[in-house]
C-alpha cells in the first residue's frame, strides 16, 4: 500500500523547497488550501489526476513524490495510458494498492481495460480488495470471471455478490475443488444466508456433518429444502 506519511512529507518538503505557501500551491493546482493541508498531514492523498501537475509545479518526478516502490510504477502506467502513450497493461494485483487515489470512474475504466486485455480468470481475493471503491454494477462485472480458491473466499465475497454471480462462483468452486475436500458445517452456516434454495441444494453432498449435532441442523434448517435437510440429517446420524 501507499506510504501515506512518506508522500505527505515529500509534498511538504518539496513545497517548502520551492518557497511556496499552501495557498500558493492550492492556487496552482486549482484546489483549496485545506486540501493541501490534508495532504501534508497525511489525512488524505491527491487523486491520480493531480500527480502530473503536482510534480511539474514542485519540480520533482513521480518517483521522488511517491517513492520508488511498485505503486509509483503503477501510477506511471495509468497516467501513460490516460495520455494514450503505449504502456504495459495494469493488472488487478497492481491496482489494489493504489485504488484509494483513483477516482471511481478512472478505477472502473482501468479495470474494464484490464478485463478486455487479459480476458482471463482473476483471483477472488484480489477483487475483494477493490470492493470499497466500486459500485455494485462494476463489482458484478469484475466478479464474473473470478475463481474462488476455497469456500472461505466465497464467504468473504458473498455480501457483495449478485445472486447470479454467487451461483456462478459456487459452481466454479465445486467444479474445481478436490473431490475429497469437504465443507464444514460452520462454513455452510456462514454461507447459507446468501444462497437461495436451489444453490443450497448443491452443497449437502459435500458437507461433513458432525454426528448427532442437532444445533448445526437447527442453524441450517431455515435455508434448506426438505430434500437438503434430509441429507444433512442423514449425515448427522439423525435418521
Amino acid at each position: 500500500m501507499f506510504d501515506v506519511n512518506g508522500v505527505s512529507e515529500r509534498i511538504h518538503n518539496a513545497r517548502i523547497k520551492k518557497n511556496m505557501t499552501q495557498s500558493n500551491l492550492a492556487d496552482e493546482l486549482g484546489v483549496s488550501f485545506q486540501a493541501i493541508s490534508n495532504w501534508e498531514r497525511g489525512n488524505s492523498l491527491p487523486d491520480i489526476s493531480k500527480y502530473e501537475d503536482l510534480c511539474r509545479i514542485l519540480d520533482i518526478n513521480l518517483e521522488e513524490l511517491l517513492g520508488f516502490g511498485a505503486e509509483s510504477k503503477t501510477v506511471s502506467k495509468i497516467l501513460k495510458s490516460k495520455n494514450h502513450e503505449e504502456t504495459a497493461p495494469v493488472t488487478v494485483e497492481e491496482i489494489v494498492p493504489i485504488a484509494p487515489i483513483l477516482p471511481p470512474e478512472d478505477l472502473k475504466d482501468t479495470l474494464r481495460m484490464q478485463k478486455e486485455q487479459y480476458n482471463m480468470e482473476t483471483g477472488l481475493m484480489e477483487l475483494l480488495g477493490l470492493v470499497p471503491f466500486l459500485d455494485q454494477q462494476t463489482i458484478n462485472e469484475m466478479m464474473e470471471n473470478a475463481v474462488p480458491e476455497d469456500i472461505s473466499e466465497l464467504i468473504a465475497a458473498a455480501p457483495f455478490l449478485s445472486k447470479e454471480n454467487m451461483r456462478k462462483l459456487l459452481e466454479v468452486w465445486l467444479r474445481n475443488k478436490p473431490e475429497d475436500e469437504k465443507v464444514s458445517p460452520d462454513s455452510l452456516i456462514a454461507l447459507a444466508p446468501f444462497l437461495d434454495r436451489e444453490m443450497f441444494e448443491m452443497l449437502p453432498d459435500h458437507v461433513e456433518m458432525e454426528k448427532n449435532d442437532i444445533h448445526q441442523i437447527m442453524a441450517l434448517a431455515p435455508f434448506a429444502s426438505k430434500k437438503s435437510l434430509k441429507k444433512l440429517l442423514e449425515k448427522a446420524g439423525k435418521i
